[in-house]
């Protein structure tokens, strides 16, 4: 599943092209988001996802809806939580990945297909929550 979510990552940061041409102060912010998607791509490849996380986080402060940051930091986060693992970190990560899905939920940007795989996820993180407590 995670590769699979990789893949699709990967194909939707790499379909985009810079327009050529002068840029304005928003084509330059457009690439520097891609520089900040394709870096947190090369994180999860390595498996850094907490370097992965952090720089989509950054990357969301100042582009909320940004759904390739959206969609990574779902994947980081998910794949950082240990099963079983009651300490407060990865309960930390199990709460901040139940928000991030509910973000998704909310987005008018996720399709329907996308936003019944976060439903799952929900689901997943609900009850990893509940059996830490």
């Amino acid at each position: 599943m995670k590769r699979t979510v990789f893949a699709i990552a990967i194909l939707l940061v790499c379909s985009g092209a810079c327009a050529e041409g002068m840029q304005s102060e928003q084509d330059s912010r457009k690439h520097s988001a891609e520089e900040e998607i394709r870096a947190a791509l090369c994180d999860l490849d390595k498996g850094d996802y907490a370097s992965a996380q952090k720089t989509v986080e950054r990357l969301l402060q100042t582009d909320l809806k940004n759904i390739y940051a959206r969609k990574l930091l779902l994947f980081s986060l998910a794949a950082q939580i240990k099963p079983g693992d009651k300490s407060p970190g990865n309960i930390a990560l199990i709460r901040k990945a139940i928000e991030a899905c509910n973000q998704g939920m909310k987005s008018s940007q996720f399709t329907s297909e996308e936003k019944r795989s976060i439903d799952s996820f929900l689901v997943s993180f609900y009850g990893k929550e509940r059996a830490q407590n």
